[in-house]
C-alpha cells in the first residue's frame, strides 16, 4: 500500500470535513451579532452599523467569519456598493475559510440584486484570485498604498457553490448555503 497516497487522500478528506461552513446573511442568525460587533472593535476599532448587510461564515454552531457589504467604506468615490471588514476569526485563519466565505459573493450579490462590488485594500494580488480586477492604485493619509478593484459578476467564469432561484417576487427561496 502506498501510505504517502492514502495519507494524501485522507487528508483532503479531512480538510472537506472542516471547510463545511454555513453562510448566511446575519440577519437570519441575530445570536453572532455581538460576536461581530466585538470581532470589529477589537480588529480594527471598527463600530457596527446595522445598515450594512453582514455575511457570516459558521461552522458547527461558532462564528468563523464574516465580510460586510456598505453603501460606501471611506472612500472618496461615487462607486458603490463596496466588500468591507473581511474578517476571519483569528483561531481559524490559514484554513481555507477566507476561500470559501469570498466563494459566496455572487451568490450573494445575486441575491441582493447586485452585479457590481468595490473594495479597496492594501493586500496586493490577493483578491485577484476571486475574479475580482484592478481599478487602481492610491496612498492614503498614512503613506501607505492601496488598491480599488472592482467585482462583476460576469468577471466569474464559473460560480462556486449552488445558485439562488427567485420567485416571481424576487424573494430568495432558499436563505442560507453551505459549502
Amino acid at each position: 500500500i502506498n501510505t504517502k497516497l492514502t495519507d494524501q487522500k485522507l487528508y483532503f478528506k479531512i480538510k472537506m470535513v472542516i471547510l463545511m461552513i454555513k453562510i448566511d446573511y446575519l440577519n437570519h442568525n441575530k445570536k453572532y451579532k455581538n460576536d461581530v460587533i466585538k470581532n470589529l472593535k477589537e480588529w480594527n476599532n471598527k463600530s457596527f452599523d446595522n445598515k450594512d448587510i453582514t455575511v457570516i461564515a459558521t461552522k458547527d454552531n461558532e462564528l468563523v467569519g464574516f465580510y460586510q457589504i456598505k453603501e460606501h467604506d471611506n472612500d472618496n468615490t461615487s462607486f458603490s456598493p463596496w466588500l468591507a471588514n473581511v474578517y476571519i476569526i483569528p483561531s481559524k485563519r490559514k484554513l481555507g475559510y477566507s476561500k470559501k466565505l469570498l466563494e459566496s459573493i455572487p451568490t450573494i450579490l445575486k441575491d441582493l440584486g447586485y452585479d457590481t462590488l468595490y473594495l479597496h485594500t492594501k493586500l496586493n494580488d490577493y483578491y485577484d484570485k476571486f475574479g475580482w480586477k484592478k481599478l487602481m492604485s492610491f496612498i492614503k493619509d498614512d503613506g501607505i498604498e492601496r488598491s480599488i478593484y472592482i467585482f462583476k459578476i460576469w468577471f466569474v467564469t464559473k460560480t462556486k457553490g449552488p445558485e439562488i432561484f427567485f420567485d416571481k417576487k424576487k424573494t430568495p427561496l432558499i436563505t442560507e448555503l453551505i459549502f
